[in-house]
């Protein structure tokens, strides 16, 4: 582990970069001095064996898509995010995000590696449009290099603010401005509405289900329709029978016995 040592300064950075290392720099003012100091922090994660290394097939991802890249090095893949990049002012930083990705392993590549797919939050207000590092970590923890990826509406959605009432708490109205806008021009409609609760589906997954460990996509494939589809497509990624802790939004608890794809959720069993 690498550890350089950086006072704490009242205007102290810490940046997370792309090969996973932190960056931290910064100064008081108030004290008449100007530190050009740089410290680069290496967590021992880097150095738990081989880094995954990402292939990927499209740099512009858009809404409620899957998209898939090719890991290749390292052990199993077991987590996919992505994370806004830094934007830090008086030691805050509003435009974070760290945005989980639930995977679908497709199997082997054509030209080696092991083809992902990568499903997208539907929801803007989750991963506003713009750049984000991809990053994916496999079972020992090492983390990629990330990749620069960029996320977009289709068509100019999530350009315009959206300010009608959400059809459900877990389907929140989309809500961002036009990144591309001149400065002074926000090209977005606002009315004040009453605020709503964000309810149980966040960062891609639908915690509604299963333990907090668990991450339930919040949107299935396309084929993958009715209960017992889903279950069976539960089934093939190693789910086995869940609680259900809120709205059964999906309906895998078809009996209402509180379980999942249980045996009596019209033929959707799993395990």
């Amino acid at each position: 582990m690498t550890v350089a040592i950086h006072p704490l300064y009242a205007l102290l950075r810490g940046e997370l970069l792309p090969d996973g290392r932190v960056l931290s720099y910064g100064d008081n003012p108030g004290d008449g001095s100007y530190s050009t100091t740089l410290s680069l922090y290496s967590p021992p994660y880097l150095s738990k064996g081989p880094r995954p290394r990402i292939a990927l097939s499209a740099s512009e991802w858009t809404y409620g898509t899957e998209n898939r890249i090719t890991v290749s090095g390292g052990e199993r893949i077991t987590k996919a995010a992505l994370i806004r990049p830094e934007a830090v002012t008086h030691s805050s930083d509003p435009n974070q995000r760290y945005v989980d990705l639930p995977m679908t392993v497709h199997g082997e590549a054509p030209g080696g590696g092991t083809e992902i797919g990568l499903n997208l939050t539907d929801n803007p207000n989750l991963a506003p449009p713009g750049w984000y590092m991809l990053f994916v970590a496999d079972a020992n923890g090492v983390p990629s290099v990330a990749r620069w990826v960029r996320v977009e509406g289709e068509e100019g959605a999530a350009r315009t603010l959206r300010t009608e009432p959400a059809a459900d708490a877990t389907s929140p109205a989309a809500g961002t401005g036009d990144a591309r806008k001149p400065r002074g021009s926000l090209g977005m409609e606002h009315r004040h509405r009453p605020a709503e609760d964000v309810g149980a589906w966040v960062d891609g997954c639908d915690r509604s289900y299963g333990d907090p460990s668990q991450c339930l996509p919040g949107v299935f494939p396309r084929e993958v329709k009715g209960s017992a589809a889903k279950c069976r497509w539960l089934d093939d990624r190693g789910w086995k029978p869940f609680a259900v802790h809120g709205r059964d939004r999906h309906r895998l608890d078809t009996d209402g016995d509180g379980t999942a794809c249980g045996r009596g959720d019209r033929g959707g069993a799993i395990g």
